[in-house]
């Protein structure tokens, strides 16, 4: 320190100083490439965690790997650390140390991706980290999937029927019909109104 100073001076964000008793800034050395020191004063560097790296000396903060992209171990020194999401995860954010597996109904059929894809309406998936739309199953006769991404297929409610498979709705039972039973598959399981009563509504339930 210089002569009459109250306190000693900080080494700079990016440099430390591991020992006691220093005269002159430039005894703080910089931090290797792979750490980084955010705070002035530091007495040691870090390594860059998981998500980030150092390309150069004397660095204050690290890099981070860009969206769809991870990097799972500290102090790496290159961009080309940051590794590309697998098919059937994704990241987000920046700096992920891994890429969640896509959700349920969803799935990347590419790396690198930031976001996963929605089965279409008609089909559904029920397990996580898929990686096609072919993952995503057909429903079948009596039931329908009215949304994107959907992880099951909902039950055809009573007044309506399905014959097909991979149906984004119902078909209602037709005007003079009326059906109580859920998921049917025909619209011979509507059943025919009373001849004293009549309904001109389809998708009628009684």
């Amino acid at each position: 320190p210089e002569e009459g100073l109250e306190r000693c001076n900080r080494c700079a964000p990016g440099t430390f100083l591991p020992y006691l008793g220093a005269i002159d800034l430039i005894e703080c050395q910089r931090c290797e490439a792979g750490q980084y020191a955010s705070e002035p004063g530091s007495d040691t560097c870090k390594l860059c965690p998981p998500g980030e790296y150092g390309p150069s000396i004397g660095m204050a903060q690290c890099l981070k790997c860009p969206s769809g992209y991870f990097q799972d171990e500290a102090g790496s020194t290159t961009r080309s650390s940051c590794k590309r999401c697998p098919k059937g995860t994704f990241s987000t954010r920046e700096g992920a140390n891994r890429c969640p597996f896509c959700e349920i109904g969803t799935f990347s059929n590419e790396t690198g991706s930031v976001s996963c894809y929605s089965c279409v309406p008609g089909t559904y998936l029920d397990v996580i980290g898929m990686t096609s739309q072919e993952d995503c199953k057909q429903c079948e006769s009596g039931l329908q999937a009215p949304s994107y991404g959907m992880s099951e297929c909902v039950v055809c409610p009573a007044g309506t029927y399905n014959p097909l498979t991979r149906q984004s709705e119902c078909a209602k039972c037709p005007e003079g019909t009326y059906g109580q039973k859920q998921g049917a598959r025909e619209a011979s399981e509507c059943d025919q109104c009373p001849r004293w009563r009549f309904t001109s509504s389809p998708g009628s339930t009684s």
